[in-house]
């Protein structure tokens, strides 16, 4: 789930001409308000694509593994991309009633 900012701003990015993909920060929370940061877990400081046009006739190279593949083809980053600062914030380690607060209304 994107921060509230991704409203306004996502138009901005999937309508733009100039980059193939963006890469987010990826914040793993605890609940609605916490996430993790210490010194064994800071996967928020690295930005990761998860948003991609998709170009017709390019020729997208997937991961051949017998477990996780990846979410996008390997090759993505072979494009031009950018940055964004809209943070992606993930629940998974949260406990099932903050998931359900956290996304009612969605």
């Amino acid at each position: 789930m994107f921060e509230d900012k991704v409203v306004e701003e996502m138009p901005k990015l999937i309508n733009q001409t100039e980059f193939e993909y963006y890469a987010f920060r990826l914040y793993d929370f605890w609940d609605e308000k916490h996430y993790r940061e210490d010194k064994f877990w800071q996967a928020h400081k690295i930005y990761r694509p998860f948003l991609v046009c998709h170009i017709p006739g390019y020729v997208y190279k997937w991961l051949e593994a017998p477990q996780y593949c990846g979410r996008f083809p390997c090759n993505i980053t072979e494009l031009k991309g950018a940055l964004s600062p809209l943070r992606v914030k993930y629940f998974g380690w949260a406990n099932s009633q903050d998931i359900e607060k956290s996304t009612k209304g969605i």
